[in-house]
């Protein structure tokens, strides 16, 4: 059986999480796996990276080739869920504007804007909130936690 290459192994997710554009199109171009390729054991995207990392450029570039912006990973998280758990508001705006969903919730119930003030980001809450996102929405825990109470403080 074949080992799983480490993300870090694989050029295109290397090149999305560092930013590198050129080496984005060249890679999706020469692999042929596609915009839209998993890493097997965490279910990420070049778009995934390049969200988490805060590379506008990549993002565009991977949204342009047509990068699901609602992809899922193992965990459940979207692209627009790693940015708000990072704190990038510009990348959060991006993929909004492309029809990223707001309110999807990764494995654990929290939705990203519960991750972006569990992170105290409060460029990624703002944000977040001027897309729409439901500050009183509560997750799934059954505890009533709603994203002010996430965020351990009393200002959003």
């Amino acid at each position: 059986m074949a080992e799983v290459p480490l993300p870090w192994e694989l050029p295109l997710f290397v090149a999305a999480a560092g930013g590198e554009t050129a080496k984005i199109t060249r890679l999706l171009q020469e692999e042929g796996r596609g915009v839209n390729f998993r890493h097997e054991a965490s279910g990420r995207t070049a778009l995934c990276w390049a969200a988490e990392n805060d590379y506008w450029d990549a993002v565009k570039l991977l949204i342009h080739r047509n990068a699901d912006v609602n992809a899922r990973d193992n965990q459940g998280r979207t692209p627009l869920a790693q940015a708000a758990a990072h704190g990038h508001a510009g990348v959060i705006n991006e993929l909004v504007v492309a029809g990223a969903s707001i309110e999807t919730r990764d494995a654990l119930g929290l939705t990203p804007l519960m991750l972006a003030a569990q992170g105290a980001s409060d460029r990624a809450v703002r944000a977040l909130l001027a897309a729409g996102a439901d500050p009183n929405v509560q997750n799934t825990e059954g505890l009533g936690r709603t994203p002010l109470s996430r965020s351990g403080r009393a200002r959003l």
